[in-house]
């Protein structure tokens, strides 16, 4: 299914929003889960997460199921969440930046290699 997924329904979009804006308020809740350094310090700096970086994480079941409180979901929510997110890749998340404008397909090694 990667790459073919046509729209992300409204749940999955205010689920992905509500998500989004934790990890770019607090940028330590994915470390440790196959998100480098660079890349919560690009969120710092930035105010933006990264797609690599929800990929990643947001990929991770542990990071969905651990964190869920901390996230603001239930159980049922994040394995949704984990569901969408296992499907889809950069492409289709790429898709949504219209409806989440704090998401950014900027490549951070290529952001700390120009500064």
């Amino acid at each position: 299914m990667r790459g073919r997924l046509k729209r992300a329904d409204a749940e999955v979009i205010n689920l992905l929003k509500k998500v989004i804006s934790k990890i770019k308020e607090k940028p330590e809740l994915v470390r440790g889960y196959d998100v480098s350094w660079k890349e919560v310090s690009f969120m710092v700096e930035m105010g933006k997460v990264p797609v690599s970086v929800l990929i990643h994480a947001g990929g991770d079941h542990a990071f969905l199921i651990e964190e869920r409180e901390r996230l603001g979901l239930t159980l049922k929510e994040a394995k949704r969440l984990k569901g969408f997110l296992k499907r889809a890749d950069e492409e289709d998340l790429l898709k949504l930046k219209e409806d989440i404008p704090y998401l950014t397909s900027e490549d951070v090694e290529e952001y700390y290699e120009k500064t």
